[in-house]
């Protein structure tokens, strides 16, 4: 095995997930948060946790508790403000890993056809 390439090593299917190429909504996506801010969507939260804003404008959402005191809201909030570059609202702000690493691909062999299979029950034991 030690005197193996490398290339030999690597599954068959490999060279075809390196030569996939990125979709073009996907380049869209690679646009910091701190710059192009992502529109959210808010839902009920819990009872124990509330939105806040790091931006004047309602952007760069956080969700915080709402047992804290006025002033260790204020503390957070500005700790967050001054590292919000280190926060990831979307895969663009994870730095070093590409949006190829993070996609869901299913390669199939060619000529192959595709099949959706109804669920199963699962074994009484199992349950």
């Amino acid at each position: 095995m030690s005197g193996t390439p490398l290339k030999e090593l690597k599954p068959q299917w490999a060279d075809k997930y390196d030569a996939l190429e990125i979709p073009p909504d996907v380049k869209k996506m690679n646009i910091p948060s701190v710059i192009k801010p992502p529109i959210v969507e808010l839902k009920q939260l819990p009872s124990h946790l509330k939105y806040m804003f790091l931006e004047s404008s309602q952007q760069l959402l956080v969700i915080i508790s709402t047992d804290l005191t006025s002033q260790q809201e204020t503390c957070l909030l500005s700790l967050l403000k001054r590292y919000k570059k280190a926060i990831a609202w979307q895969m663009a702000d994870i730095k070093g890993i590409g949006p190829t690493v993070c996609m869901h691909r299913i390669l199939l062999e060619e000529n192959a056809k595709n099949s959706v299979e109804c669920q199963r029950r699962p074994n009484p034991i199992m349950k």
